[in-house]
């Protein structure tokens, strides 16, 4: 599947238009075939950096999308009210899913008020790349059984081998403790292997930002996310 994310700053008079502007995009984008999961996230160390995190079962349908006339409109409006701080946080960003799994709960409590987001960016020299990939499945399974998780999703840079973001939503910013790496002896072993093994020497520290769940709906294809789960196979290292 394929993840595309755009981060904009909205200008403080225009945060009320933006957020009934986002709600009408979702629902107009929702409809749109291919699509997964649409969701909009509000950083904690900017309450106007809002990103939209779209989740899409091909590239194809992703680049399709804009061909329709609705979607065409709903850029044109948004285009028009002048929402964004003249410096917008970037472009667009896109991203191949490597990996994912539900919490205890399941996809039921993926969306919903309250919901807590860790969105984990980084990358390793190459020939680390294989040994995290191994762990990071491990560390995915441990930390979906956690009380309080609600997803966790890993994703690789398009065009960059070894590039990771990592999406980890948790129930409620409160959960958000209960569930790191070192708060509980199962996972202070699972992640043992990153510690004892370096994997992150050479390369800058993984940045990690904190978000707020703003919005989310799920796509037309919202099952995709399910039938990836069970059509993902074992990662293999190159040898």
């Amino acid at each position: 599947m394929f993840l595309q994310y755009v981060e904009v700053e909205v200008k403080p008079e225009k945060l009320d238009v933006f957020t009934a502007l986002s709600r009408a995009f979702l629902g107009a984008i929702a409809r749109q075939p291919g699509g997964v999961t649409f969701r909009i996230f509000r950083f904690v160390d900017n309450p106007l950096a809002f990103a939209s995190v779209r989740l899409w079962r091909s590239k194809a349908e992703a680049d399709a999308v804009w061909e329709s006339p609705h979607m065409a409109l709903m850029e044109r409006m948004s285009g028009g009210m002048d929402l964004f701080s003249a410096t917008r946080i970037g472009g667009m960003q896109q991203f191949e899913l490597i990996d994912m799994a539900w919490g205890l709960k399941g996809p039921a409590a993926f969306p919903g008020e309250g919901r807590f987001v860790h969105w984990v960016s980084g990358r390793l020299l190459p020939e680390n790349y294989p040994g995290w990939r191994t762990s990071s499945r491990n560390i995915i399974a441990t930390v979906s059984r956690q009380p309080g998780t609600a997803s966790f999703e890993h994703f690789r840079p398009v065009g960059e081998a070894t590039g990771f973001v990592v999406i980890r939503t948790y129930l409620s910013q409160s959960d958000e403790p209960m569930v790191g790496l070192g708060a509980s002896p199962e996972m202070q072993w699972v992640n043992e292997p990153t510690r004892r093994l370096e994997f992150y020497k050479g390369v800058p520290a993984p940045a990690v930002r904190k978000a707020y769940l703003h919005d989310m709906v799920w796509g037309a294809a919202g099952a995709a996310c399910q039938e990836f789960m069970e059509g993902n196979r074992p990662y293999t290292p190159p040898v």
